[in-house]
């Protein structure tokens, strides 16, 4: 049951959008941020607000199915992957028709990403404009995604026109990301929801290879110094991180373990996969603030999902504890 001020912040969200400026929404996955698709010019300025290259597409955000009808072509495989996931934490590129979409949304190629978000929010606010809004991320290009309405606000405050505040994000991590318009189905960043359902639906076999884009450009940068490692290292490297200073982003049952000195630097993630997803920004956000630390260690989880691991490692850009 939506509020009435979230009904106003709404509202005022769709006026926004209507006349060319960006606003903030919640999503089940990370808040976006996002303008009236159809909109040259406000699609600039969403470009301009979140610091993101032109030449890294946006996606379109849909209240239903038509609306990616009437612009993408819609294969078998997609309509099976959107009965199934969608609404959803599910992005499915596509290619599109012919002078339907603004070259500015996807740096002008002939394929587009779509995706309906499972909350009713969004739902609205879409509805609400009666088109897709392109939206991304809320986050300055490069940094962490916002997964509350204090991180979005922090990072947009004086160059977004109307916020709206979902709350906490449901699942924490950014969608899923499948590559439809490839010989063979490629997963080009992994989410909540898995290769091995995605299969399932499709009945073949899919790829996942990170997209050029992705590996061109630095994601989920922290200022703070930030490594990688397994339980074994982190529980056998006590003393460096005693010397370091450095707290630990681990499972419960890993930090309990640890002494008290490191600890109590420390923030404990659920055993639980797609609970420790929803926590992981948040704490990575609340331990890079930590003046009183000189940096910290993410555990890896090597038997879990790799969308846990790909954050993980992505955060560290790469870094390992023994590398320090």
């Amino acid at each position: 049951m939506i509020d009435e001020q979230i009904k106003l912040q709404i509202e005022q969200a769709i006026d926004a959008l209507q006349e060319g400026e960006v606003v903030v929404f919640p999503t089940e996955t990370v808040y976006g941020v996002g303008v009236d698709s159809t909109n040259y010019d406000a699609v600039d300025k969403l470009f301009e607000v979140k610091k993101r290259p032109k030449d890294n597409p946006v996606t379109l955000h849909v209240s239903d199915v038509e609306m990616v009808m009437d612009v993408a072509e819609v294969t078998e495989a997609a309509r099976k992957l959107m009965a199934a996931f969608w609404p959803g934490a599910l992005a499915i590129i596509l290619n599109v028709k012919e002078n339907t979409v603004s070259p500015n949304v996807n740096a002008g190629k002939k394929t587009v990403g779509f995706r309906l978000p499972d909350n009713e929010i969004s739902t609205l606010l879409i509805r609400g404009l009666g088109r897709p809004v392109a939206g991304t991320s809320a986050n300055v290009s490069g940094q962490l995604s916002s997964t509350s309405f204090k991180q979005v606000t922090d990072y947009f405050q004086d160059n977004v026109a109307a916020f709206i505040d979902g709350g906490p994000s449901k699942i924490g991590i950014e969608s899923t990301v499948i590559d439809l318009t490839t010989d063979i189905p490629t997963i080009i960043r992994p989410g909540s929801i898995q290769k091995k359902q995605i299969e399932e639906v499709l009945g073949i076999s899919v790829e996942e290879k990170m997209s050029t884009i992705a590996q061109k450009y630095r994601h989920y940068s922290v200022e703070t110094e930030v490594v990688y490692a397994t339980a074994e290292e982190i529980l056998s490297s006590q003393n460096l991180l005693i010397d370091k200073n450095f707290g630990i982003i681990a499972s419960n049952n890993i930090i309990k373990k640890l002494p008290k000195e490191i600890a109590e630097k420390s923030i404990f993630l659920s055993e639980d996969i797609s609970e420790a997803l929803s926590q992981l920004y948040t704490s990575i956000a609340e331990m890079n603030a930590n003046k009183a630390i000189n940096g910290f260690v993410l555990e890896v989880r090597p038997d879990d999902d790799s969308a846990y691991n790909d954050r993980v490692t992505s955060v560290a850009q790469g870094r390992k504890l023994s590398e320090v």
